[in-house]
């Protein structure tokens, strides 16, 4: 009895050893929805793609697609149908959810003397950027769900939250570059000598007057633009930076993109 036992324990622990390893599934995401033009008509054969993931899908004759098993997180969303306006915008997709995306499509004018055919990789480059980003740099991302989640009242609102200290009036001004040896922000309406300094920083700008640089649509910023100048109604996503030391390497060259921070904003 006893040996029967030792051969079973045995046995046992052998299929141990040669079991496969269990390993965790990853919670993923659902998008699906409709798609039908502005007459309320469903539209076929649109495309449905996720930029910077391979993940593609087409309408079928009711409009409808799904695409499955997406890894959590945030994503460009762009919808093609030839004859039809394209269509790109934000969402953010919690684990084990399935989004309802609803979407409309405006047809082209149909004056074929004027049409051009262009290729969209520049477009595809600049909103993978932002989903390579959300990854891996030190920034705040928010997509459009995020923006509707802050119910804030305007641009300043929501970025003043992700940079701590920073006065209202500093975020309203339009950021600018000094050339002094101490750097800095200034209003870019402001003579020349007028910038934002504070004794304790030896001529720095102190932190609650400290104007961050904006880029638009991942472009390297420049001076002269206000997060004054764009409505939330106007912005698909942003990406907020607290200061230099957090900056992606390709806005490292800016004027503009100094301690004071950056914000890119990504219009609609």
């Amino acid at each position: 009895m006893n040996a029967h036992r030792l051969v079973v324990a045995m046995a046992f622990a052998a299929g141990l050893a040669t079991a496969p390893p269990l390993t965790a599934q990853k919670p993923v995401a659902r998008v699906q929805g409709v798609i039908k033009d502005t007459e309320g008509r469903p539209l076929e054969g649109a495309s449905v793609e996720i930029l910077g993931k391979k993940l593609t899908v087409q309408s079928n004759n009711q409009g409808a697609f799904r695409l499955d098993s997406i890894p959590a997180g945030r994503y460009w969303l762009a919808v093609r149908r030839i004859g039809y306006v394209p269509i790109q915008l934000t969402m953010t997709l919690d684990p084990d959810s399935t989004r309802d995306l609803p979407i409309e499509m405006e047809r082209m004018p149909t004056r074929l003397s004027d049409v051009t055919v262009t290729g969209d990789a520049m477009s595809k480059y600049k909103y993978s950027d932002f989903y390579w980003r959300s990854r891996s740099a030190f920034g705040k991302f928010l997509t459009r769900d995020d923006l509707a989640k802050t119910r804030a009242f305007d641009l300043i609102d929501v970025v003043q939250r992700y940079l701590p200290g920073r006065s209202r009036f500093a975020l309203e001004q339009r950021a600018w570059f000094d050339p002094s040896p101490f750097g800095g922000s200034r209003r870019f309406d402001q003579p020349f000598g007028m910038q934002f300094r504070s004794a304790s920083s030896f001529g720095g700008p102190s932190a609650s007057d400290c104007t961050p640089g904006i880029s638009i649509d991942g472009a390297i910023p420049w001076p002269g633009a206000s997060l004054l100048d764009y409505g939330l109604d106007d912005v698909e996503a942003i990406e907020v930076y607290r200061n230099d030391r957090w900056l992606p390497l390709q806005f490292g060259t800016s004027p503009v993109a100094n301690r004071c921070g950056l914000v890119v904003i990504w219009l609609r």
